[in-house]
């Protein structure tokens, strides 16, 4: 049997600002093993990765390439609105954290050219067997916060307990 754990790791701004609040799930064995992390599935970073992109702090693997926020929404933008930029230069524009809003064109050149993708993996729908294992885990997690099934996504974790 393993039991779910959340590990709270976190800083309060200077000045009263809102608190920054990482949330960690780990996952222990019966064994008596050490914790491991159920986060991301292999997409969690160290803290000091850099977007592959611009250069910035990264916040994960998005659509297949280790990047920040920053280029995450630009590259979901970009393709979602089928926007066709234009380079004003020379098509080599630099994108760097301080460079990479001034030619869409380069940035999403070189998000494509980095390895981002702009398939997503095909998702697979819940079988009977998630289902019931995720009512299970709801039922007996009645009033016990952040207590989800491993396989199930929060939204698809929440549907259930409504």
């Amino acid at each position: 049997m393993q039991n779910l754990s959340a590990v709270g790791i976190g800083t309060i701004a200077a000045g009263g600002g809102t608190p920054n609040i990482k949330l960690e799930l780990h996952k222990e064995s019966s064994a008596g093993g050490s914790p491991t992390s159920v986060n991301g599935g292999g997409s969690t970073i160290g803290s000091g990765e850099l977007c592959v992109v611009c250069g910035d702090k990264a916040s994960g693997r998005h659509y297949g390439a280790i990047s920040c926020e920053g280029c995450k929404g630009f590259f979901k933008r970009s393709i979602r609105k089928q926007i066709a930029y234009v380079c004003r230069g020379s098509k080599d524009c630099p994108v760097t954290k301080f460079h990479r809003n001034r030619c869409q064109f380069c940035r999403l050149k070189k998000c494509l050219s980095t390895g981002m993708k702009t398939v997503q993996a095909e998702r697979r729908p819940m079988n009977a067997a998630m289902i019931a294992a995720a009512a299970a885990v709801a039922a007996s997690s009645a009033g016990t916060p952040l207590r989800c099934h491993p396989q199930l996504t929060c939204r698809q974790h929440h549907r259930l307990r409504l």
